[in-house]
């Protein structure tokens, strides 16, 4: 079996935002993430977990100051700010995204227009891949087979969180990342969800980044955990730091 592979490279990383006044400056020191690594980001909210996750799921307006390199166990390695400069290559985020990386929003993100099988393969749809046996088996895992035909709106919280879970991985993608995947459940249910996410994240060997309020679940279900601390707290200027335990 090959080695786990990098897939982020990040060094110095350093993202400000805001006016003259109550400026926001995430820093991130050092932190590679490997193939397979389940990474959890934790810390009370506004210290900048949203604002990481979308630095390294690429939609970020910042990128050209992501001192960040990419590469999906090939030969290519890709440095982020200096395609970022370039507003001619931000196309290629776009594509990055959408075949090698999911990403579960804390709403869901679902479309409601869209029926639960239609949400789910999207994805697919946009690779120009076939539905295939992995389809039906994480349906099967997250028991949402008999919601395929329903709109959104039909489903509970739960199975809402399921689909989003669903659609992320049906494209067999390198990375997951999530936003708070469990934050709307209760504690048992968020426990089941996070029990089957965690799980095909495993038989998929991906990578899995979750951003969450709940350090001990993350670290129950065997999350290696970000440490966040602030720099610098004051009227003016907030500096959220993080980096390895």
């Amino acid at each position: 079996m090959n080695s786990p592979f990098v897939i982020y490279s990040i060094r110095d990383l350093s993202i400000k935002y805001g006016g003259l006044h109550n400026q926001f400056e995430l820093r991130v020191p050092d932190l590679q993430i490997t193939q397979g690594e389940m990474l959890a980001l934790t810390g009370a909210s506004g210290c900048g977990k949203s604002t990481f996750l979308d630095v390294l799921a690429l939609i970020s307006s910042s990128m050209h100051l992501s001192n960040m390199k990419l590469s999906f166990g090939n030969s290519e390695e890709l440095d982020i700010a200096s395609i970022a400069i370039d507003k001619m290559n931000h196309n290629l985020f776009g594509k990055i995204r959408r075949k090698y990386i999911g990403y579960v929003l804390q709403s869901g993100g679902l479309l409601p227009f869209l029926s639960v099988r239609e949400n789910i393969e999207a994805p697919l749809k946009l690779n120009g891949l076939n539905k295939d046996k992995y389809f039906n088996h994480i349906c099967k895992v997250l028991d949402i087979q008999k919601h395929l035909e329903k709109k959104i709106n039909k489903l509970s919280r739960g199975e809402r969180q399921r689909v989003a879970i669903a659609r992320s991985l049906v494209h067999q993608p390198k990375v997951i990342i999530a936003d708070e995947p469990t934050a709307s459940l209760d504690n048992d249910n968020a426990d089941k969800v996070m029990e089957l996410f965690v799980n095909l994240a495993r038989e998929q060997d991906v990578a899995l980044i979750v951003a969450s309020h709940d350090k001990e679940r993350m670290k129950r279900f065997g999350f290696n955990v970000l440490r966040q601390r602030f720099i610098k707290s004051n009227a003016d200027e907030l500096i959220s730091e993080f980096s390895r335990e």
